[in-house]
């Protein structure tokens, strides 16, 4: 009888968690490491995490807002300086899931506007909690793949977002407003908020600016005093994981690739 190899299964960032990293042999770990772009110190600690791809350069998002801002059929969104209804922000942190009724209670009573970004929205939709409003101001191309889903949620696109989230919005029939997260300044030459001046014309003539970071989360408390909401929730921006029983680490309340 021949003897039954067992298949070598390659080492992944669950299995390197669920396992005692000194019980993993140095090549198995050298191995993972290259192929993921990670290099610990002496000490074995991770002084800087790789992202899957490259940031989306400064010329790149100038390049993108300058195009957006030309979209005149997409109307821009404007600031208001007061109302009474209350602004919830819904993240994807693991704590969101225990949350849902409460978010749903909102969604559909008057006295709130609900907002949530990027693949929330879709995992949101998947268990019955219909947001009022999905927001994404991510360079990204990949963010395209965010708006995969056919409920009719109104749509809030920075400018600076790739052209394809535009062109998806308008395949969906989707209602679409634009507007700018800035984050190029002119130090280097032309600034986003230059560019986006193209949005402006005799018809529209204003549009809503923002700052706040690199976040969503930390863009949605600037995106609250614009619009003119007194009173804030937030759901799910938790800064913190979650540890399964089977010492599976999540960072989402949901699987995202």
């Amino acid at each position: 009888m021949e003897d039954v190899v067992a298949e070598e299964k390659p080492v992944t960032r669950q299995a390197l968690i669920a396992r005692d990293i000194s019980t993993i042999p140095e090549e198995e770990l050298a191995e993972w490491y290259a192929k993921h772009g990670l290099t610990p110190d002496k000490d074995g600690v991770f002084a800087e995490m790789p992202y899957d791809k490259e940031n989306v350069s400064r010329e790149k998002i100038l390049e993108q807002v300058e195009a957006n801002a030309l979209r005149h059929d997409v109307p821009n969104l404007h600031g208001r300086e007061y109302t009474n209804r209350k602004m919830v922000y819904v993240g994807g942190g693991p704590t969101v899931r225990a949350h849902l009724a409460e978010i749903k209670g909102r969604c559909e009573s008057e006295e709130y506007d609900v907002y949530t970004s990027n693949m929330t929205c879709a995992w949101l939709l998947s268990q019955g909690v219909t947001p009022n409003f999905h927001i994404i101001v991510d360079p990204q191309q990949r963010k395209v793949h965010d708006l995969e889903y056919e409920e009719p949620v109104p749509l809030l696109l920075g400018m600076q977002c790739h052209p394809d989230l535009f062109e998806r919005a308008r395949a969906k029939g989707a209602t679409v407003h634009k507007f700018l997260a800035a984050s190029v300044t002119g130090k280097e030459g032309k600034s986003d908020r230059e560019a986006a001046r193209a949005a402006l014309t005799p018809e529209d003539p204003t549009f809503l600016g923002i700052g706040g970071g690199s976040m969503c989360g930390t863009r949605m408390i600037y995106f609250a005093a614009a619009m003119g909401y007194r009173s804030v929730e937030f759901y799910g921006v938790d800064g913190c994981v979650e540890k399964t029983a089977d010492n599976v680490v999540n960072c989402y309340a949901y699987n995202k690739p």
